[in-house]
């Protein structure tokens, strides 16, 4: 008889097969529809969609009242031909290597593993409770047919959840630790926002023998990035230059105008007020010879360290590591469209280091005390009324 762990590793290996060889989205597709057939089997009910190139299922099971929903992805960043482990999926020792062993087709793995246990052990809890399995097929690329379209439809079908758990990555490690020993500690309670700007700044062309002639948009660019990287933000909140372009080809002459580009990843503050410090510091240093395009790529969002489900989740994490902890994560998740239809929103999943890395992995541990929080985070749900 196939024991669990046994179950739990093959079910990762059969998601992260999908995705090992690049054909993108078809297999994102295939993934999502694999795991609605699962699911399908073990009495959840389906709603499959496939917007544009994307596929995005709903799959819900119980008639509770109080509604518990997991969110996971199925597609994976792109594989380098540098990998010495098969990136769709390799088992040496007690690693799970493959693309998607981390971010995170080991989360979704866990998650199946431990509803399929729940429906069998506790059956009584589908009385209490609704548990709702929502993956999609585009989170890694830009997303823009899947979780926040995904979103926009539930909201049309009136549905909502009481609280939501995303399966992403959340234990941060020096990869150098060993971290193969280390125990999952952190709950991720909010994720940055992102602000970019594009920022064309004008002078006046002319020959460089002659300063009479020209006004020099580089001088005016470097004072501006001087400017803003002075910005005071909390510790959470940074502002970078990723790019700085004067396009120039030749070497005497001054052109009119040069081009930035930066980027505020920011947590704990409004975009208005991200925004608002970037205009009124162009104004300030640039008067009126600028243009400035703003773009709002994703806005975050906080989950309270009071909130009943997060502190709900935070009990259950201390009877399995004593030094869990509570914090934002870096980077984006698709979590912050969640909170459009979720009272609460956390995050849950396996260790960060090797997250997009060549020869990515977990271990078989993380997997099935990853999969055994999951069962006690869904039996507490349907006990605790989070007072």
């Amino acid at each position: 008889m196939q024991n669990v762990d046994d179950k739990l590793v093959n079910l990762l290996l059969k998601l992260m097969s999908f995705g090992g060889n690049n054909l993108i989205p078809l297999n994102d597709i295939k993934c999502v529809k694999f795991v609605a057939k699962k699911l399908k089997k073990i009495g959840c009910k389906n709603d499959l969609q496939v917007f544009g190139d994307t596929a995005n299922l709903l799959s819900q099971i119980g008639k509770g009242e109080k509604k518990l929903c997991f969110l996971g992805h199925c597609d994976v960043v792109p594989i380098s031909n540098k990998w010495t482990k098969n990136p769709c999926g390799e088992v040496v020792g007690n690693r799970i290597y493959g693309r998607g062993a981390v971010d995170m087709q080991g989360g979704n793995a866990c998650w199946i593993i431990a509803l399929k246990e729940i429906i069998k052990e506790k059956p009584e809890i589908l009385k209490k409770i609704q548990i709702s399995t929502f993956l999609t097929g585009a989170e890694e690329n830009d997303g823009k047919n899947g979780t926040i379209k995904m979103v926009e439809y539930l909201q049309q079908q009136n549905i909502h959840f009481n609280a939501c758990i995303v399966g992403e990555p959340t234990s941060h490690f020096d990869a150098n630790e060993g971290i193969d020993d280390k125990q999952l500690y952190q709950i991720c309670c909010g994720r940055q926002g992102s602000l970019g700007f594009f920022i064309t700044i004008h002078g006046k062309s002319g020959h460089i023998g002659d300063k009479t002639t020209y006004d020099n948009p580089i001088f005016k660019a470097n004072k501006l990035c001087n400017a803003l990287y002075q910005l005071q933000w909390n510790n959470d909140t940074h502002l970078e230059i990723v790019s700085f372009d004067a396009d120039n080809p030749a070497t005497n002459v001054i052109l009119d105008e040069v081009k930035i580009f930066g980027d505020v990843r920011y947590y704990d503050v409004s975009m208005e007020e991200v925004a608002n410090k970037i205009t009124e510091t162009c104004k300030q240093i640039l008067v009126d010879k600028f243009e400035l395009k703003l773009e709002d790529d994703r806005r975050g969002y906080k989950t309270e360290f009071d909130d009943k489900f997060l502190q709900l989740v935070y009990r259950c994490m201390l009877d399995y590591n004593k030094t869990t902890i509570i914090s934002s994560c870096l980077a984006c998740s698709d979590g912050e469209y969640m909170t459009k239809i979720s009272d609460s929103v956390i995050e849950l999943g396996l260790k960060t280091p090797m997250c997009h890395k060549i020869d990515e992995y977990t271990t078989i541990q993380d997997l099935v005390d990853l999969k055994n929080l999951y069962k006690k985070i869904i039996i507490c749900f349907a006990e605790d009324n989070m007072q």
